[in-house]
């Protein structure tokens, strides 16, 4: 008898300020969409459900932009403590996911293969975290789950799990030029060529 697969929830934090923008970068255009319509769009066939969007500044305005009855739309009023407040509000939308994939709102150019080499290695790994990398650096998708999922539940603030996934069992993904690690922060990074 095999055992069922554990309910896994997809959650992009879409929640900031965009201070550093200097608008909201959520609705930035990208290859002729709004940045975040075209990611989430991108995703839809590869995020596991419950999908959840956590969002926050300016929420009506970029509630406009979620593919409604693919994502469900969950506002972190507390969005100004930083990214720990908004992952613990998708947690909390989540409430009975055994594992978590957490995607941020601003790679513009991930690619939805790499959901899908994330989760077929969690299907094998026993990390506790499951995480996307592009060469050395970090990214995302982080699939969190066990003593992972248990820290994020009870983390908040700016860093979020930053401080704790140096002391988790981390499995790497190789994600290679899937915009894993490639995030937009200022409207230059909007003009400098993928790759």
């Amino acid at each position: 008898m095999t055992s069922a697969a554990p309910l896994t929830a997809t959650i992009v934090l879409a929640a900031g300020g965009s201070s550093r923008f200097g608008a909201p970068k959520q609705a930035a255009p990208v290859d002729g969409r709004p940045m975040l319509t075209g990611l989430l769009e991108r995703l839809t066939g590869s995020a596991p459900q419950p999908r959840v969007v956590v969002l926050g500044a300016q929420a009506e305005l970029i509630g406009d932009l979620v593919p409604r009855g693919e994502w469900s739309v969950v506002i972190n009023k507390d969005w100004a403590t930083g990214i720990g407040s908004s992952l613990q509000a998708g947690l909390a939308a989540a409430p009975i996911a055994e594992q978590v994939l957490v995607v941020l709102g601003d790679l513009a150019w991930l690619q939805a293969e790499a959901i899908e080499r994330v989760v077929q290695r969690a299907q094998v790994s026993n990390a506790d975290v499951v995480r996307a990398f592009d060469g050395d650096l970090p990214g995302h998708p982080l699939l969190l789950r066990g003593a992972a999922l248990i820290a994020a539940r009870s983390q908040s603030g700016a860093s979020g799990m930053r401080p704790l996934l140096g002391q988790l069992s981390v499995d790497r993904v190789e994600c290679d030029g899937l915009g894993v690690a490639r995030d937009v922060d200022q409207p230059g990074d909007l003009l400098q060529p993928q790759g």
